[in-house]
């Protein structure tokens, strides 16, 4: 199949250090590339390069014209049959239809205004059609972001089946069950290898751990060699000095030993600087987040929560019936379901949310619990960091460590929260409830927009505290990480 040629290409927005320097690629176009990295390192910047809409020097040359997703929704009244003519596609409505059942989407959704779909349908009826677009090459960007469990099933499924696409995501089962090849950006560099985001997770663990090991033995040999360059330059001074001593010397062979000292501590000197030339060159792309921590306030009556054939709504509307619970200290509560089958409902009631009512039903939590609380969609206020954290509360020098943590670089301290990307404006809110101390951590949909890296670092945190938690999470691997049990709202 022929190529996307990328060489020497370099980008960098005004005032920024370079995302892209100097990168030479060659891309197959039939392969199922899926692409990673922390948030911030350019994924959905190179896909504007790719399509040709951002200045760039080097060259890029793509056998056909890329085609981004999701595509902008030019006429919302209208439904999906309308996507295939405004995609310029010559698919029939039988065909956009076959296409959408693969992806569990009705025929009767098809039919509705495109404005009335929900998050996943829009999403599902968007992929379908372009995946009927012939002679482009699409680039997926984020497609589970509005999708359920359920839904993002239907979605490694069907791109499984598709070959010849770009893929970002921050979902490692999507990216492990629809890639065969990865391309990692790192802080310096590219890594492109054959295999899924696993493959390429224990390829990079292995070199890293040999690189740690290589850096050992570096800083023994610096060490060793720095010791013998001073023994061999103290040596050299003093044999220059017996040039100079009393009674009869052989002052040209003293002179020729010097010499021959001076140039030997000259030599050691050079290998150390070469061995620190090498030390530094090493790691420079390992993921260092440094680690995460946070204290947990104990509490010691159990249960910390529960619940009995609860019935939760909105000023007396319910949404959600049947609904029992128990939550002991020290566990990590999953909670799963179809979009709009009330898990913010339960999380907010949990929170103590004046909106949320237990219309019935026994609902107790225990008294005294402190909650620390991270929603769905985190406000963007026009703040900076440090307003932000002052203004929760938060201790600001622990906050901007987190932050430090979860890739946050120095260069954007001191942003406006109203300023940041989605996934950094969830990364803000996540450091203020790793930075709080709480008996229960309530985190509405955590890992939304937020990079890999970043996903297994909150893993190992939560695995390592052993927090209370109850989270709402599509993160397949995620959940099957942390969660001590699962409450499934879809089967209520």
């Amino acid at each position: 199949m022929p190529s996307i040629i990328i060489k020497n290409l370099s980008f960098g927005y005004g005032g920024f250090p370079l995302l892209f320097d100097n990168v030479s690629l060659n891309l197959d176009s039939s392969w199922k590339l899926g692409l990673a990295g922390r948030n911030g390192r350019g994924k959905t910047t190179f896909f504007k390069i790719l399509e040709g809409k951002l200045p760039y020097t080097g060259t890029v040359s793509s056998p056909l014209p890329c085609r981004y997703f999701p595509c902008q929704v030019i006429r919302p009244e209208k439904n999906a049959y309308f996507l295939i003519e405004s995609l310029g596609s010559d698919a029939l409505a039988f065909q956009l239809e076959r296409e959408a059942s693969l992806l569990k989407l009705s025929v009767s959704a098809l039919k509705r205004p495109l404005n009335e779909l929900s998050g996943g349908e829009l999403t599902k009826a968007l992929l379908a059609a372009l995946f009927l677009e012939e002679d482009i090459f699409p680039l997926i960007d984020e497609p589970t972001q509005r999708l359920d469990v359920y839904g993002r099933k239907s979605l490694w499924d069907y791109l499984s089946a598709k070959k010849g696409f770009f893929l970002v995501s921050h979902d490692r089962a999507l990216l492990d069950q629809a890639s065969d090849h990865t391309l990692y950006i790192n802080r310096q560099g590219i890594d492109l290898e054959k295999g899924n985001f696993s493959s390429y997770l224990a390829n990079r663990e292995m070199r890293e751990k040999d690189e740690e090991r290589r850096e050992e033995k570096l800083r023994k040999d610096i060490q060793r060699l720095k010791n013998a360059s001073e023994k061999a330059g103290r040596w050299g001074d003093m044999t220059e000095k017996e040039k100079k001593g009393n009674g009869p010397v052989d002052r040209g062979f003293i002179g020729r030993k010097a010499t021959k000292a001076k140039k030997r501590a000259k030599n050691i000197e050079q290998r150390r600087q070469k061995a620190l030339v090498e030390k530094r060159a090493l790691i420079r792309n390992t993921e260092e987040s440094g680690r995460l921590s946070m204290a947990p306030l104990t509490y010691h009556g159990k249960p910390l929560a529960y619940g009995n054939d609860l019935t939760l709504g909105y000023s007396g509307a319910p949404v959600v019936r049947g609904l029992s619970f128990s939550l002991s200290p020290g566990s990590v509560l999953a909670v799963k379901g179809p979009n709009g089958s009330g898990k913010t409902l339960f999380l907010k009631l949990l929170s103590g949310k004046a909106e949320v009512l237990a219309l019935e039903g026994d609902f107790h939590m225990a008294p005294g619990v402190t909650i620390s609380y991270v929603p769905q969609k985190p406000e963007a206020q026009d703040i900076t960091l440090k307003e932000f954290s002052l203004s929760m509360g938060a201790d600001h020098t622990r906050f901007m460590t987190f932050l430090s943590r979860l890739g946050f670089e120095k260069s954007q301290f001191g942003a406006r929260v109203s300023g940041l990307s989605q996934g950094q404006l969830k990364k803000a809110y996540l450091a203020l409830s790793i930075a709080s101390s709480a008996h229960l951590y309530v985190w509405d949909e955590p890992l939304s927009w937020v990079d890999i890296q970043s996903r297994m670092d909150i893993e190992k945190l939560i695995l390592e505290c052993r927090p209370t938690l109850v989270a709402v999470e599509h993160d397949h691997a995620f959940l099957e990480k942390v969660a001590d049990d699962t409450l499934d709202f879809g089967r209520l």
